[in-house]
């Protein structure tokens, strides 16, 4: 029994000391959590450039952002936006649905250079603008915003109106037009009449005037690049469809 006592007693000690020499090991982080910081990194980066670029006054703003395990690299499953209304960049819409499936964007862009570049992405878009909105868009173009204009929707014409100043074709002025899709996935006003005080004005007059107010809309002012595919008119409103 002494004896059986005393290996014991050795055991113990032998595993004492051997302790003390030999620390315990704490395994390093694996790959895995590693890769999950890089993933949720990306995604809160991308959810606060999102949240930083596009508001909803007055209204309830959803984006939701499912990643995927390479989200790290930049892929994502989905993001959807919804709001109503909402605002981005200049443009305001009553209502805006946008879905980016299988999206990758560029990570270093977005973290080191706060842009957002999409490389990829299936982008599907539902849109109501508003003639008040489309109005309120102009006034803060570059060209348009000391003209005082106003945008009407008449049957599926557009009209603006406003004050014109370019050399003598100077003063109060209607232009009608029409809405349509342009190529680089733009939304832009065809004018086909322009009335500067009562007068209809030469060709390249119009040309001038499309130039200062077009594009009306551009896709590249929206996340994830939209691919415009249709644009109707209803009422006071355009829908445009991605």
């Amino acid at each position: 029994m002494k004896h059986h006592t005393r290996r014991c007693v050795i055991f113990i000690l032998a595993f004492g000391i051997g302790t003390v020499v030999s620390p315990p090991h704490f395994a390093p982080i694996s790959q895995f959590a590693l890769a999950a910081q890089a993933s949720s990194r990306v995604s809160n980066a991308l959810e606060q450039y999102l949240r930083k670029r596009i508001s909803s006054p007055g209204g309830k703003l959803e984006i939701k952002i499912t990643p995927t395990v390479k989200s790290e690299q930049g892929y994502f499953q989905e993001v959807l936006i919804a709001a109503r209304p909402v605002e981005i960049k200049k443009m305001r819409f009553s209502l805006l649905r946008l879905r980016a499936k299988n999206l990758h964007i560029d990570p270093k862009a977005l973290l080191s250079q706060h842009e957002l570049k999409t490389i990829s992405s299936t982008t599907t878009l539902y849109a109501e603008v508003t003639a008040d909105e489309l109005t309120k868009a102009l006034s803060h173009g570059k060209d348009s915003s000391v003209m005082d204009l106003r945008v009407r929707f008449v049957g599926q014409q557009v009209q603006v109106s406003g004050n014109y100043n370019w050399g003598m074709f100077s003063g109060p002025f209607t232009a009608i037009g029409k809405l349509r899709l342009a190529s680089g996935h733009k939304i832009v006003a065809d004018i086909q009449s322009l009335k500067v005080n009562g007068f209809e004005t030469p060709e390249f007059i119009k040309n001038k005037f499309s130039e200062r107010i077009n594009p009306l809309i551009d896709y590249t002012d929206l996340p994830f690049k939209p691919p415009f595919k249709k644009l109707v008119i209803k009422g006071n409103k355009a829908v445009v469809y991605a």
